[in-house]
């Protein structure tokens, strides 16, 4: 019985990533490049590669082809940080952040439509179900030997 839930929750996920990329690559972009604009619009300046790789679990090699488009085209500058000019700072040019509004304001009207197919009560079931399952998995981490 847990191994067929197990195997539900793969597909979900496997489904629910391959739905993303389906829709990155109908608006001319990458599953991986549309995420990383989301992560440099909402942290803004204060973006560096090591928060891109904790929040998107990318490998670096991945990410640094993406920033270097995105510096080749203009959209994303490189600066050292302040306090710490070994690091740096990934800061959306005024291109940069007009072209992922261009790509993220569709993805976001998108989602907003399918959340709009569900009921709150089913939102809300899915959004506590998914924190559950996430600190499920956490607890079972720090039980690891």
């Amino acid at each position: 019985m847990l191994q067929q839930a197990i195997a539900a929750y793969y597909d979900f996920w496997y489904g629910l990533n391959h739905v993303y990329a389906v829709w990155a690559r109908q608006h001319e972009i990458s599953v991986h490049a549309l995420f990383v604009l989301d992560v440099l619009r909402d942290q803004g300046d204060a973006c560096t590669l090591r928060r891109l790789q904790d929040r998107l679990e990318l490998p670096k090699q991945t990410i640094h082809t993406i920033l270097d488009g995105l510096v080749r085209a203009g959209y994303l500058e490189r600066r050292p940080a302040k306090g710490d000019r070994r690091t740096r700072q990934l800061c959306l040019t005024e291109a940069g952040r007009a072209y992922a509004d261009s790509k993220l304001a569709p993805l976001y009207a998108w989602e907003k439509a399918a959340m709009g197919r569900l009921t709150a009560a089913e939102r809300t079931a899915m959004c506590q179900c998914n924190r559950r399952f996430m600190q499920a998995l956490r607890e079972g981490l720090e039980e690891e030997p």
